[in-house]
Formats: structure tokens, sequence, C-alpha cells
């Protein structure tokens, strides 16, 4: 059973029954994974958790979509972008809480790679998931995870796409 951080866990089981979205950021090795997991674990909701790898959107879609396969029995095909899946997640699932953990490690592969268009693809990646939230969720509900804490709080920041859309 986990133990402490009443806060925490009273913020996630309010996310739980009335949010469409959250975003979980903090210091490496703190137990954020842990923490989302095990709550969702001991409620009632049907979830997916998928760990970003620092490789290309495309990378991280196509092993999403091999979780979900795995999850679901299904065979979701290809796609490119997340906001594609998710659509296409969204036709056959309700009221599942979509986890993305390391969203920075995504992010990360776009800010660190030295092509002049690297910068816009992360700040599109943003613009895709506030697409996602605001859009594509329908009856499904996601969570973002990260431990960069400059690359998850400018997240929060007001020029930012996703802006508004987490507590």
């Amino acid at each position: 059973m986990f133990v402490g951080r009443e806060i925490e866990k009273s913020k996630i089981s309010h996310f739980i029954k009335n949010q469409k979205s959250m975003l979980v950021y903090g210091l490496r090795r703190v137990g954020k994974t842990t923490l989302i997991t095990e709550m969702l674990d001991n409620s009632d909701v049907d979830y997916v958790y998928y760990e970003c790898e620092k490789a290309s959107e495309e990378t991280n879609v196509l092993s999403f979509i091999g979780v979900l396969n795995e999850k679901y029995s299904e065979s979701y095909g290809k796609y490119d972008k997340f906001e594609e899946i998710i659509h296409q997640f969204n036709k056959h699932h309700r009221d599942v809480v979509i986890v993305i953990d390391e969203y920075s490690y995504l992010k990360e592969y776009y800010l660190s790679s030295k092509k002049p268009s690297s910068n816009q693809k992360a700040l599109e990646l943003d613009s895709e998931f506030q697409k996602i939230i605001d859009t594509t969720l329908l009856f499904n509900k996601l969570v973002l995870c990260g431990s960069s804490i400059s690359i998850m709080s400018g997240l929060l920041e007001y020029g930012n796409p996703l802006h508004g859309r987490f507590d």
C-alpha cells in the first residue's frame, strides 16, 4: 500500500472524478509514476500507461500503439501522430485515463536536435496535445508526466499552447 502524499493523492482522486487533463512533474526518482499508477490501480478506472522514449514522435506513437494493441488485444494499425491514434482509440473506448509519462523525453528529443526546425517541432508537439485535450479526448482523460522541471513547468506558461489546461 502507498503511504503518505495525502495532498497529491487527493488531487489525483479529484482528477479521476472531475477533470479532463492533469500535469504531474518533479525531479527524477521521487515517485511520480508510482503515485499515479498506484492511485489508478486502486480506483475503478481503466487506464493505459506509456513511457516516452527520447525519440521522434513517430517512434513514440509506434511504441504507444504496441502498448494499446497488447492491452486491448486490438490492432490499431500505423499512425504518425498521437492525435491520430488517440482519435482512433476514442472510437472504441470510453472512460480511460491515458498516461503519457516522460513527455519531457519526447520534447527533449526535438529541443536537443541541431536541426533548424527542431524548436518548431517541439512547439507543434505541445500544440498537438492542446488539440487532443480540447477536442480529441472526448470521453477519456489524459495525464502528462515528466521529470524535466523546466520543460514540464514551461507547459504552464502563458505563451505555451497547453497553458490553462492543467491545475
